[in-house]
């Protein structure tokens, strides 16, 4: 039994929100609510009813909270217990990531972990998306902090840790007439050459675009396939056309402008990925701070 599903299952018996504990546990409310159905056909019980406004437990849903509850407790007294143990780590922990998706919470994180494991070393590499997966399955690193779409299938050897939720924006240079507007829709981008993702290197990526430039009213001029953000950005500021990016990539130094796209708005996940046969030390205690910081900077407000 996933102990993160029972976790996810408590907050809902406490919000009695699928949207509420959505966002508290940093998923997709679609994807709580296979959870929570998962975990009822794991049990052979319904745990909610579920209607147009409101959750409510059943009388067993209501029973099982009191015994997971006490469960978890016990899990985190023993967590606490080891964390407690190990708090004299050694060696080094090393960290690939995506500079725009967490440089802000990266530096906070680090100077936290390094206070409380001052032998721990942390060790930092910048990749880009397509080049995490491929460090952390050859063990160049031991934490990828990377980006997950809605159509990515996560290997069974690995863990994954949502740290926040993300979209895409419309990328156009400051002169761009779009520039001038709020948001806008798919179909005004396929008025200006398109600078879009390597569908090699970013697969689950270009998908998502490849679906809406399908269903479009018309066909697309797309004059680069790019394998580096770095680069659509730059092709962008140079006015050579406009580019469809994670929206996260706002928070890189460009004069470039971002749009929110209204009708092409998949969730995207920020989250520490890392491998289950890992025995570094110190890999669950960074990944516990850095969602720590995360909450607290994406979340302190709801």
């Amino acid at each position: 039994m996933d102990i993160q599903i029972i976790r996810e299952f408590l907050d809902l018996a406490f919000t009695l929100n699928y949207s509420k504990t959505a966002e508290r546990v940093f998923i997709s409310q679609s994807a709580l609510s296979k959870h929570i159905a998962f975990l009822e056909k794991e049990l052979g019980v319904q745990l909610f009813v579920r209607s147009k406004h409101s959750v409510r437990l059943t009388p067993i849903g209501a029973t099982l909270k009191d015994k997971f509850q006490s469960v978890i407790d016990e899990y985190d007294n023993a967590l606490s217990i080891i964390n407690q143990t190990t708090s004299n780590l050694q060696g080094t922990l090393r960290i690939g990531y995506l500079d725009a998706a967490v440089r802000n919470m990266l530096s906070e994180t680090i100077h936290i972990f390094s206070g409380k494991y001052p032998d721990m070393k942390v060790s930092l590499s910048s990749y880009e998306v397509n080049e995490l997966n491929e460090a952390l399955m050859h063990d160049a690193i031991d934490i990828a902090l990377c980006i997950a779409f809605p159509n990515t299938a996560l290997s069974h050897n690995v863990y994954f840790r949502p740290l926040y939720n993300d979209g895409i924006s419309a990328f156009v240079s400051e002169n761009n007439p779009l520039a001038k507007k709020d948001s806008i829709r798919f179909s005004e981008l396929l008025d200006y050459p398109l600078i879009l993702p390597s569908p090699v290197q970013y697969p689950s990526y270009a998908s998502i675009i490849t679906e809406h430039l399908q269903a479009a009213p018309k066909e697309a001029k797309i004059i680069c396939d790019f394998t580096n953000i770095s680069t659509a950005l730059i092709m962008v500021e140079s006015e050579m056309g406009v580019s469809i990016l994670p929206t996260n990539v706002s928070n890189s130094q460009t004069t470039a402008k971002f749009l929110p796209i209204k009708d092409c708005n998949p969730v995207l996940q920020i989250g520490a990925m890392w491998k289950k046969n890992n025995a570094t030390l110190g890999i669950e205690e960074f990944i516990d701070e850095i969602c720590s910081v995360s909450a607290k900077m994406f979340f302190s407000d709801q």
